[in-house]
């Protein structure tokens, strides 16, 4: 079973202007791209839930919340979960997960390090079929799935931050999360110095898709027009990484300030009989 993953931090849809610095809506356009990815699975952050002054001042402003607008972007529709990380008086934002297969459960936690900068991460479960089942127009046996885990997250600037941060991240799992079932861990980590990857990596086994499949560091996803920083990551458990890229180029620049990072992985199927439930 194969399972394409997209990781984006969309910057809450909006894009000011380079010669003007006025605000302008990229949500229709972002929505547009996303859909063309065939994303299975989407992990997104900085998600706008509401904020009531882009409604009044920017034009065509969509009215349900992002992760709402954006899960439309293919047909039926993603499944969709979100946390809010952020709280202010015109709005919210936070994480997202948008997936092609049932969401069963969800929880979004503060991993805030300081109350000037809010941070959170979102856990869901995810309903994936047995491989033999997953054939047009089979009958998914609820006791016959795989229970897929799969964690966004949105880290800190401040490196001892981002720390403590990563280390609540790795008891979460530990405590809420079977050791043999699949995972994914994905987000922005603002880790542009590559420190976080051994701390992730041997408490809970998990192995980061670019350095998996390419055997080279994390991608370089920051800024957008000329990425050089390496932000943003997918780390899993339970797959082989099939394919590992970045989505560059000048539609992605006018987008968001980051650009996405997509990985096609196959589910290893030794550990299926481990990760079934629900």
């Amino acid at each position: 079973m194969k399972l394409r993953v997209v990781t984006y931090n969309i910057h809450k849809g909006v894009m000011r202007a380079p010669w003007s610095g006025r605000p302008s809506a990229r949500i229709h356009d972002l929505r547009l791209a996303l859909g063309q990815c065939w994303g299975d699975l989407l992990f997104l952050q900085e998600v706008q839930g509401e904020h009531q002054r882009h409604a009044v001042q920017l034009a065509h402003w969509p009215a349900p919340p992002q992760h709402e607008y954006l899960a439309q972007s293919v047909e039926p529709g993603y499944h969709h979960a979100y946390g809010k990380s952020a709280v202010y008086l015109h709005g919210h934002h936070g994480n997202a997960i948008l997936s092609r297969y049932p969401i069963v459960s969800s929880e979004h936690r503060d991993i805030s390090d300081h109350v000037m900068e809010k941070r959170g991460a979102l856990h869901v479960q995810i309903r994936l079929p047995m491989p033999r089942e997953a054939q047009a127009g089979a009958v998914l046996n609820p006791h016959e799935a795989i229970v897929l885990h799969c964690f966004v997250v949105h880290l800190g600037l401040l490196a001892a931050g981002r720390m403590r941060q990563l280390n609540a991240l790795v008891e979460w799992v530990r405590s809420s999360v079977p050791a043999q079932a699949p995972l994914i861990i994905a987000g922005d980590f603002n880790d542009w110095n590559n420190r976080l990857g051994e701390a992730l990596f041997d408490p809970i086994a998990l192995a980061e898709v670019h350095q998996s499949h390419r055997q080279r560091p994390a991608a370089r996803t920051f800024p957008a027009w000329l990425p050089w920083l390496r932000m943003d990551r997918i780390y899993q458990r339970g797959f082989r990484v099939e394919d590992a890229q970045v989505l560059r180029g000048r539609r992605w620049a006018r987008l968001s300030d980051h650009v996405p990072v997509l990985a096609d992985l196959v589910l290893d199927r030794s550990g299926c009989a481990d990760a079934r439930g629900l």
